[in-house]
């Protein structure tokens, strides 16, 4: 196994700064709606999501292999959470219901085996950083299929995050 230690730069000190104010900006006019607990959620989870590209950047298994761990840990992290908040299980029957969840979960580790291969390919760091990229399509797919507004505000966010997610490949873009 390789050691956890990554390179910093000032490139990507001030890209972590950035995209974080990005997303506080995204997610600033809905707090009042949604409460501190979702914020904080959200923030946890977007963590949980940096560590884990920094560990599959760092471990040293095949694509596959470190694709099978996040899924084995990520069902029992989900069976523990739905044990603690008492969620009952869906029966089966022969729904198309059924079919699209079958799909999505094919679709979902396609993605994870893309999205470990890539993660082999550039820096973890930067791999966190594109990661921030999640929130701009969440917002432009809102806007796309459910017709949500954008105030400037959001706006405003979302291009920090894209300058967020492109300065650390500036250096390289000079070159």
């Amino acid at each position: 196994m390789s050691n956890f230690r990554l390179k910093q730069n000032w490139h990507k000190i001030i890209s972590i700064i950035l995209g974080l104010s990005g997303v506080a900006l995204i997610f600033l006019q809905s707090v009042h709606g949604l409460g501190l607990l979702s914020l904080l959620a959200a923030f946890l989870s977007g963590m949980s999501s940096a560590a884990n590209n920094v560990f599959v950047k760092q471990i040293n298994y095949k694509t596959t292999q470190a694709t099978l761990i996040l899924w084995v840990v990520s069902i029992i992290s989900n069976l523990f959470m739905a044990i603690i908040f008492t969620k009952s299980w869906p029966s089966f029957s022969l729904h198309i219901q059924w079919l699209y969840l079958v799909i999505f979960a094919l679709t979902s580790v396609v993605a994870s085996l893309a999205f470990v291969k890539g993660l082999k390919l550039i820096e973890a760091g930067a791999a966190g950083i594109l990661g921030l990229l999640e929130v701009v399509f969440g917002v432009l797919f809102g806007v796309l299929f459910f017709s949500e507004k954008l105030s400037m505000l959001v706006i405003t966010g979302i291009i920090i995050i894209i300058v967020s997610a492109a300065l650390p490949y500036l250096k390289d873009y000079n070159r």
